[in-house]
């Protein structure tokens, strides 16, 4: 008898209808009325927000074309990681070209962008799609500090260049595609409430955070920099701020600002065979009610727990009563009732051994390792591993040199291995294994398929409807 494994509460709607638009039609789609997108039954269980307001990231496009006169119109972020700054401050941060896209103080009670993605979306309303092309993309949801135009945000040189010098896309309002030549992305790392960005330029190993600090005095951003030993000149472009009270921008003695735009700002590194530390702060904002000052939040962060989360939950299977059948499906109940009330949509699963051991990646960013998938079933249990991928339909166990499973994630932002590179039983680094190939903001370009070969190469295939470019 062959058995097969059919986990329940899968709510994954794809969107395999046609483009709402007629052929040669250049105009935007339009959408349906209020009130006319389809409904799916509610959910039998409790389901919270899609954007966890306590997990350091989560991965985007961004759409930041119209946040206003003073910042840049073409700036499109296809691969986006959005990062939780604390304090309702969000930054976006282009994996492709090294660049802050946006940065913004969320609106109180709302989600930091707009839930138009197919995954945000459809997470508590199955029936809901998306349109296709490129007219209806996430946006920030909020009052934009920064933005950066579509050109690197790391450049090897001793001026800036204000344009991309990627490939251009087939149509003149496409943003060019893929990564850098001249640089890359390399990992990002979870530690308690903050994240830290790893990338290269020119082979200047680069580390970066951005975090938010809310002091009596007023809000700011800083970034820090530690810049490795560098053989060239480095161009680092910090973006255009939003222009307030002269007591409240900060633009300290060593940034320059662009001849075009005596508004976006940039720092010169010259080459050094030591490493660079630079502090770059963005702007202050006004003071806000009950605000913290920079130790407080230091002590608050220190109090954060090495394992996120530490709780294993447990289903069982209800197997198949047909005795005599050759081909008998067995049903595993997913952990529907779970303490973070995430929903459950797994994509893909990946066995890592014949003992009953795999991970599962749901579409809307999280994987989960399980074990107990053999014998009778009768204890499943569930473990959280990481979290913030982008929209991933394909998770892959690879043998590793040291005999190990590593598991590899595909998403629209790439094909990411993972870490745990602290031993809490959960990943704390998100490694980008590759982004060479493109991905544009279509909504309809998903992360198809990804398969593993007997050598140990990876098989990925992608596509969907180009429907306004």
């Amino acid at each position: 008898m062959i058995r097969s494994l059919l986990f329940a509460a899968l709510a994954l709607s794809l969107p395999l209808t046609a483009a709402e638009k007629k052929p040669g039609d250049k105009k935007p789609s339009k959408s349906k009325a209020k009130g006319e997108e389809k409904k799916a039954a509610p959910l039998p269980y409790e389901v919270g927000e899609f954007v966890e307001k306590d997990y350091p990231f989560f991965s985007s496009t961004l759409d930041a074309r119209d946040v206003g006169e003073a910042f840049p119109k073409d700036n499109l972020t296809p691969r986006g990681l959005v990062l939780n700054l604390g304090h309702n401050l969000w930054a976006c941060f282009d994996v492709d070209l090294l660049r802050v896209s946006c940065i913004w103080e969320g609106e109180e009670g709302k989600p930091p962008i707009t839930l138009v993605a197919l995954a945000p979306r459809s997470y508590k309303d199955p029936g809901q799609k998306t349109k296709d092309g490129q007219d209806d993309l996430p946006k920030p949801v909020g009052k934009v500090w920064l933005a950066n135009g579509i050109y690197p945000g790391w450049q090897v040189g001793t001026e800036p260049q204000f344009s991309d010098p990627r490939e251009p896309g087939p149509t003149k309002t496409e943003v060019g595609r893929g990564a850098l030549a001249v640089g890359h992305f390399k990992r990002i790392r979870t530690t308690g409430s903050s994240a830290i960005l790893e990338y290269e330029v020119a082979g200047a190993e680069i580390t970066e955070t951005i975090t938010g600090v809310d002091e009596p005095g007023g809000r700011s951003v800083l970034r820090t920099l530690r810049v490795g030993p560098s053989k060239n000149p480095l161009v680092f472009v910090a973006g255009a701020p939003l222009e307030l009270d002269k007591d409240r921008q900060l633009n300290p003695d060593y940034l320059r600002t662009s001849v075009a735009d005596n508004r976006l700002h940039f720092l010169k590194l010259p080459a050094s065979d030591t490493e660079q530390i630079w502090s770059v702060p963005t702007l202050i904002g006004p003071a806000t009610a009950g605000s913290k000052t920079a130790e407080a939040e230091s002590k608050a962060d220190a109090k954060d727990k090495a394992t996120r989360w530490p709780q294993t939950l447990t289903t069982k299977a209800t197997l198949s009563k047909d005795k005599n059948e050759a081909y008998v499906l067995d049903d595993i109940a997913i952990p529907t009732a779970n303490p973070w009330k995430r929903n459950l949509r797994l994509a893909d699963i990946a066995f890592l051994d014949d003992q009953g051991h795999a991970a599962g990646v749901t579409m809307d960013g999280d994987v989960w390792l399980i074990s107990g998938l053999k014998g009778d079933l009768n204890k499943v249990t569930w473990k959280r591993y990481t979290s913030g991928f982008h929209e991933p339909m394909n998770i892959v166990a690879r043998k590793a040199g040291d005999g190990k499973a590593e598991l590899l994630v595909y998403d629209r932002n790439g094909i990411w291995k993972l870490i745990d590179s602290i031993g809490t039983g959960e990943a704390d680094v998100h490694e980008m294994f590759c982004n060479l190939f493109s991905q544009t903001g279509e909504t309809r370009e998903f992360p198809n398929s990804m398969k593993l070969a007997g050598d140990g190469s990876l098989y990925i295939s992608k596509g969907g409807q180009q429907g306004t470019t």
